[in-house]
């Protein structure tokens, strides 16, 4: 059994998940998922992949207690402290992700792992793309505000922004990791993207739409904007996100999966250089080779 720890928001619990349905599927063995992290008190967090299709049990507080029992079993053998680096991931009964970047090693364990990590990148996943893609619909219809933006977007080139802020702004340690994207690259990308498609219409998602409607500079020369408001939950945006033809993404695994469901080969993605604002990550395998950075 392969069991995946949720925690963080939906973007997150989609990455989690996506490695979880891969490698459960290589080892022709059960995936659950692990939701200890909401039943916290100060996890302001909670799980969102109940709207999918997808048919996971939740693991339970033992199976849990067993993944940390051999856990203990493997750090308290002696010299541990040690060689833990030269240990092999299959050893460990809990994995945890060990850097930001892709871990090949990761498709050698066995059938009975507990992983926790972010795990941000197309690469831990890209057997079960078809899949993944299946069990991202959503088991209902959209409200009726959303489709209503559903149907604008399909009668026009439509490119979605992400404006992330929200905790990378009110939440200090947040505000320090991730910061937030700047107005230029914004300015930037939307003039890539007019370069080539001149009747290009922007659909704006944000989490702080009274500060950017306050700061209309951030699409200086793009005559046709919508703003996206009143939908019934941030999975009716991800999936109207998915429905634009081109994307430009804030630093956020939100829109990151805004833009991986938008199946089309011809889309045009645009991604900030600087992912996190302070700490080093190797982020050089977040974002797909055919994506654009800038």
């Amino acid at each position: 059994m392969i069991t995946s720890k949720l925690r963080g928001g939906l973007g997150n619990q989609l990455f989690q998940y996506a490695i979880g349905l891969q490698l459960s599927t290589e080892l022709n063995t059960m995936l659950k998922l692990d939701l200890s992290d909401y039943e916290k008190e100060d996890n302001i967090r909670s799980y969102k992949l109940d709207v999918f299709n997808i048919e996971v049990p939740i693991a339970t507080s033992e199976e849990i207690r067993k993944y940390e029992k051999k856990q203990k079993q493997i750090t308290s053998i002696k010299g541990y402290r040690f060689f833990k680096k030269l240990i092999p991931l299959k050893w460990f009964s809990i994995i945890q992700e060990p850097h930001y970047h892709y871990t090949p090693s990761i498709n050698k364990i066995g059938k009975n792992h507990l992983l926790i990590g972010n795990w941000q990148t197309e690469k831990y996943f890209t057997k079960v793309i078809p899949q993944l893609r299946k069990n991202l619909t959503l088991k209902n219809k959209l409200s009726d505000n959303a489709q209503h933006y559903a149907n604008k977007i399909s009668s026009v080139h439509a490119i979605s922004i992400h404006i992330r802020r929200g905790d990378y702004v009110s939440v200090p340690k947040f505000a320090e990791r991730f910061g937030t994207c700047t107005t230029e690259y914004y300015q930037i990308a939307t003039q890539y993207l007019l370069t080539r498609i001149p009747d290009a219409h922007f659909f704006v998602f944000t989490d702080d739409l009274n500060w950017v409607k306050t700061h209309p500079e951030l699409f200086s020369g793009c005559e046709r904007v919508t703003y996206i408001e009143n939908t019934t939950a941030d999975y009716e945006d991800l999936i109207l996100m998915s429905k634009c033809k081109h994307h430009i993404l804030a630093n956020s695994s939100f829109s990151w999966w805004g833009a991986w469901l938008n199946a089309s080969t011809e889309k045009i993605i645009t991604a900030p250089k600087i992912w996190f604002a302070g700490l080093p990550h190797d982020t050089s395998d977040l974002i797909p080779e055919s994506w654009i950075r800038l």
